[in-house]
C-alpha cells in the first residue's frame, strides 16, 4: 500500500452480486484524494490469494453467503468502461461465447504460463515467451518482461494501419492521439487446461489513454514480470475458479 501522503483511503457502501442476488451491505475499501498521473496504479478489490489474508471471496464462502472462492470480472470495451463483478459464480447471458480456460499453475497471484505474443495480425510479428504472468485488476498497464522491450515495440510501429513513432519518457511510453488508430492488438498465447495454446487479445482501444494535449499513453510497462492489468480486462469476461485451478476468458457481451 503506498504512503498516506499521496492517497487516503475511505469506506464505503456499495451494491455487489453474490450468486444472482444483489446486496445493498456490501462495504468496499475506496481510495480518496487521488492526485496521481492517470497511469499509476490505484486501489485493487482484495480478489487476489493471499499467504496472510483470505481474498473477499474466500471469507463470503467460508461463512457460506456464496458457493464457493470462484468470481467473474467484466467490463465493456468503452471509453468510460463500466462492468460487474460476481462473487461466487458466473453470468453466461454476458459472455459473447463459450468460455476458453487458461490454467493456474501457482495458487498465489493466480499466475498462469505464457508462452508467447503476437503483435498485430501477422503471425511473423510472434515472440515466443515461456515465462508465467499474473492477472493483477490493480494494474493500470499490461507489464511485459523488458528483455522483450525492443521488439515488441518495433513491432507495434509497424504492424499496424500505418507506421507511427513511440517517444519513451521514463517508464512512460507516448504516441501522438492521431496515431491512436494505427495501434494494432496484442496477441497473448496462454497454456490451456490440456496444454493447449489459448490467445487472449488486448485490444487497441484498451491500449491507448488520452494523456494530455495531443498526446496519449501506451498502457504498456517494461520490468522483470508479466501482468495484465486493467487493459486486458476491458472488453472481456473472465471467470475464475481458484480451486479448480482454471480461469475462464471469453468478449464480453455488454
Amino acid at each position: 500500500m503506498p504512503s498516506t501522503n499521496r492517497r487516503q483511503r475511505s469506506k464505503r457502501k456499495a451494491p455487489g452480486r453474490t450468486q444472482g442476488g444483489l446486496s445493498t451491505q456490501v462495504d468496499i475499501g475506496l481510495v480518496a484524494g487521488f492526485n496521481q498521473a492517470p497511469e499509476e496504479i490505484w486501489a485493487s478489490l482484495g480478489l487476489r490469494a493471499s499467504t496472510k489474508n483470505l481474498s473477499i471471496a474466500q471469507q463470503l464462502a467460508a461463512k457460506k453467503i456464496i458457493k464457493d472462492e470462484s468470481f467473474s470480472i467484466y467490463f465493456n470495451g468503452e471509453r468510460f468502461a463500466s462492468g460487474e463483478i460476481i462473487l461466487g459464480g458466473e453470468d453466461p447471458s454476458k459472455q459473447e461465447g463459450p468460455l476458453k480456460f487458461f490454467k493456474i499453475v501457482k495458487d498465489v497471484g493466480q499466475f498462469v504460463q505464457l508462452h508467447g505474443l503476437q503483435v498485430g495480425d501477422d503471425p511473423k510479428y510472434l515472440i515466443k515467451m515461456k515465462s508465467p504472468a499474473a492477472f493483477d485488476t490493480g494494474s493500470a498497464v499490461i507489464c511485459i518482461n523488458k528483455k522483450w522491450k525492443a521488439r515488441v515495440l518495433g513491432f507495434l510501429q509497424k504492424t499496424g494501419k500505418k507506421k507511427f513513432s513511440i517517444r519513451e519518457e521514463g517508464s512512460d511510453f507516448i504516441i501522438s492521439c492521431s496515431d491512436a488508430e494505427n495501434v494494432p492488438s496484442l496477441y497473448f498465447t496462454v497454456e490451456g487446461m490440456q496444454g493447449e495454446e489459448v490467445a487472449l487479445e488486448v485490444s487497441p482501444e484498451a491500449l491507448v489513454l488520452e494523456y494530455r494535449d495531443n498526446d496519449c499513453l501506451l498502457r504498456i510497462r517494461f520490468d522483470d514480470v508479466n501482468l495484465f492489468g486493467m487493459p486486458a480486462f476491458l472488453g472481456n469476461y473472465f471467470y475464475f475458479n481458484p480451486k479448480a485451478k482454471r480461469i475462464g476468458y471469453t468478449k464480453s457481451k455488454v
